[in-house]
């Protein structure tokens, strides 16, 4: 089962970006690191994992990997279009990005008949946010950061969320 409500809320927070620390955010960013949303640190697990890759026309990917339901264990991966603006990362919720994704279960990559449906149904549960503009902030806590969201411009303080920075060869995976 889909859970359109986690899609939702970790989709948004895949799109990040940091106000208070945005030169500490852009520099993590262009190193290379990735951010661990909902991190369960001893099981090395996120809920979603998402990194930046800059490209030399001045755009910046977005590659996430997202658990969309803990049972089984399925994760879409999206690749979507970001901007660092106003000390914060934006981007577009786009159903062109779902229907490009590729969708994992239980680690087992879906051919594109076999992930149509599923693809059908995420599209679905975003279709209030399609087109919508997502902002998110990060505000240091410990040693991790709490999610600030904004969509087109309100706040959201249901879609508060942690997030850590960690290498891509640090053993991660998005997971329940």
């Amino acid at each position: 089962m889909i859970f359109p409500a986690l899609i939702f809320a970790l989709m948004m927070l895949a799109i990040g970006g940091a106000r208070a620390e945005t030169s500490d955010t852009l520099s993590r960013a262009k190193a290379g690191l990735m951010q661990c949303y909902s991190p369960n640190v001893g099981r090395k697990t996120c809920k979603s994992l998402a990194a930046y890759r800059f490209r030399s026309d001045g755009q910046v990917d977005n590659p996430a990997r997202t658990l969309v339901s803990p049972n089984p264990p399925t994760v879409m991966t999206t690749i979507s279009t970001v901007s660092f603006r106003d000390g914060s990362i934006c981007g577009f919720v786009r159903a062109e990005d779902v229907e490009h994704a590729t969708i994992e279960v239980s680690g087992r990559s879906l051919n594109e008949a076999e992930a149509a449906p599923m693809k059908i149904q995420i599209k679905a549960s975003l279709a209030p946010m399609i087109g919508r503009e997502i902002c998110t902030s990060y505000v240091a806590n410990g040693n991790a950061y709490v999610t600030h969201v904004t969509i087109n411009g309100t706040p959201q303080s249901q879609a508060q969320d942690e997030v850590i920075w960690i290498r891509p060869d640090a053993g991660y995976v998005v997971a329940p």
